[in-house]
């Protein structure tokens, strides 16, 4: 039997998560800055939702990035090494 498991994707956001720790914002200041609630971010930083690209757009404004940069910030899978 050829069984295909569906994985959900699971990402590391902790380079996301220094950045505003750099700036010296909060998880709330990110949530209402890319118009969700606070439980909502949870949820997607726990990759039990996916950010939508205007979440991630608004977020990297929001940071002062480039987005250009937002594969480092939204895509790095949870095995993947962070380049600096």
């Amino acid at each position: 039997m050829n069984a295909q498991i569906n994985m959900p994707m699971v990402y590391d956001y902790s380079k996301l998560l220094a950045k505003l720790k750099e700036f010296g914002k909060t998880q709330a200041d990110l949530a209402s800055a890319i118009h969700i609630t606070e439980a909502a971010l949870n949820r997607k930083l726990k990759s039990k939702t996916q950010f939508k690209q205007t979440e991630m757009i608004d977020a990297l404004t929001f940071l002062g990035e480039p987005i250009d940069l937002i594969e480092m910030y939204f895509f790095c899978r949870k095995t993947c090494e962070n380049a600096s």
